[in-house]
């Protein structure tokens, strides 16, 4: 679980492994990884809402956009949150910046909560899962 915040891939691999070995049983080795995932996700997501309390970032954020513009921003990204965070998964490079704006658009926490777990869940179950029954 914890091997997820230093590298997901490695970390998938490694439970797929353990899984195919008999080590640890598949289901739990996926669960695993998607706990780790999730903890990292959440934790993406309060730096977003902690940074945007810190007065360096708020006063950057708040000089580029409107408060009316970004509230609309985070309007539009709670209303399409279910894709947003489910393509983020499968799309290289988009969950970091993503999670961070949830954070910082005050995306409502429940919501990118349940999103991310049903991702990480998905996501991990079908890569340890897969790589251990086909391999």
């Amino acid at each position: 679980m914890a091997s997820t915040l230093v590298s997901e891939d490695a970390a998938l691999a490694g439970a797929a492994l353990l899984a195919r070995s008999g080590t640890l049983p598949a289901p739990a080795a996926a669960a695993a990884v998607a706990l780790g995932i999730w903890v990292g996700d959440v934790g993406l997501f309060m730096a977003g809402r902690l940074a945007r309390r810190w007065p360096p970032v708020s006063r950057w954020v708040d000089r580029r956009w409107p408060a009316s513009r970004l509230a609309a921003m985070g309007v539009r990204l709670n209303r399409g949150a279910a894709a947003a965070i489910l393509l983020s998964r499968v799309t290289p490079g988009s969950r970091l910046p993503l999670y961070v704006a949830a954070g910082v658009l005050s995306m409502r926490p429940s919501l990118f909560a349940a999103w991310t777990a049903l991702g990480s869940i998905g996501w991990s179950a079908t890569i340890v899962l897969g790589i251990s029954w086909l391999s």
